[in-house]
């Protein structure tokens, strides 16, 4: 006997299916956090009553709330519960096709937001012939998704040798283990260099050392979900 199958949705059709709009606000909301504002909308057609507002960055980032009205001459959105911060320009949310009252918001915030949002973060290293720290999650409270190291060696000369290094722990509370090792020697052709990251559970550890040549900056940046 042939059954039917159904094939599981691959996340852009996941996302699809969740996402009404995507936005980034044009001016300041209410100081109470109750309205944001996203002048792209002006003349649009209200889809977006009764949805529910994600907020995407920002100090309400993750924050969401069900949206009671929308003023199509002004873009202005106002939710049912105010956020926690005001929503100022430049704050990226989304419109995601459910009401707020849905019970199984409540399920499945946490994995809409770990879908919906890549993160960054960055800094700069100065070489000091230490092994020294580029990026480290010590601890992720669940299984997070980092995926890309990006470094920038426009400043290395033919002198210097640099070592990149990325450690995984695999249990509670276990050692760093060494996963990978890349040496960079000399000047580097194109100098912006990307070092693909796991999925992680217990924490992962990406390291610099210098062991020629002399101290020099390195500018980094790691994109990650959840």
């Amino acid at each position: 006997m042939v059954q039917n199958r159904h094939y599981p949705l691959n996340r852009s059709e996941i996302l699809a299916a969740l996402i009404a709009y995507t936005g980034i606000t044009t001016g300041g909301g209410a100081a109470d956090g109750s309205t944001l504002i996203d002048s792209s909308l002006i003349g649009w057609n209200d889809f977006i009553k009764d949805k529910t507002i994600l907020i995407g960055s920002g100090n309400a980032i993750f924050e969401h709330s069900g949206a009671s009205a929308f003023n199509p001459l002004t873009g202005a959105i106002t939710v049912t519960s105010p956020f926690d911060a005001q929503i100022l320009a430049g704050t990226l949310f989304r419109v995601l096709n459910f009401s707020a009252s849905d019970t199984v918001i409540t399920v499945i915030n946490a994995l809409i937001a770990a879908l919906l949002f890549t993160m960054e973060t960055g800094g700069t290293v100065t070489t000091d012939g230490t092994e020294q720290d580029v990026y480290i999650n010590d601890a992720p409270i669940g299984v997070y998704e980092p995926l890309e190291l990006a470094i920038d060696f426009t400043a290395q000369t033919a002198a210097e040798t640099v070592i990149v290094r990325t450690y995984r722990r695999l249990r509670a509370g276990g050692n760093y283990i060494l996963f990978d090792e890349k040496p960079f020697i000399a000047i580097q052709s194109p100098e912006g260099k990307s070092i693909n990251l796991p999925p992680n559970r217990f924490g992962i550890w990406v390291t610099m050392q210098r062991i020629a040549g002399g101290a020099q900056d390195y500018d980094w940046e790691v994109f990650y979900r959840g």
